[in-house]
């Protein structure tokens, strides 16, 4: 896998995440408005059935008429939301995941890459390789010989 390909898609996945938190809700509204009224159904978000309970002596009761919210916004604020808010982070945690690859292996991953370097940036690559991978004060490689090989 080419690692640069991966972060460029991701980042633009990253992108459309974030535009559709913007925008998607009422796109998909809309849309399931069209489908709900070709296939005879009302097009509307069925109201839940609000719960009261009931209040003991010492408590004050909060009015729940300004708390309350209307269906969409309720939807839309517990579930769309938290929904592609999650698929943002775990996106930006995978993004950052992969350009960590790219700092330690990235001239590794392609051939023109790596011709591309100088000889003092190809060495620092395989110094940089070399502390990534170095346990303690084991190595499993030797930066002068990869550079040299």
């Amino acid at each position: 896998m080419l690692i640069d390909v991966a972060i460029k898609e991701v980042n633009g996945l990253i992108l459309f995440f974030e535009e559709y938190r913007d925008t998607g809700l009422s796109k998909a509204i809309d849309v399931a408005k069209e489908i709900a009224v070709e296939m005879d159904i009302n097009p509307v978000f069925p109201q839940k059935r609000i719960i009261r309970r009931k209040w003991q002596f010492d408590e004050n009761p909060i009015d729940e008429t300004d708390v309350s919210l209307s269906v969409e916004e309720s939807f839309k604020m517990n579930y769309f939301l938290y929904i592609v808010d999650q698929a943002i982070v775990s996106l930006k945690r995978r993004f950052d995941q992969y350009k960590e690859y790219e700092k330690t292996f990235g001239f590794l991953f392609n051939s023109n890459k790596l011709h591309s370097f100088d000889d003092k940036s190809l060495n620092s690559c395989c110094l940089h390789l070399e502390a990534a991978l170095k346990n303690s004060e084991e190595s499993d490689i030797d930066a002068n010989e990869l550079y040299v090989g």
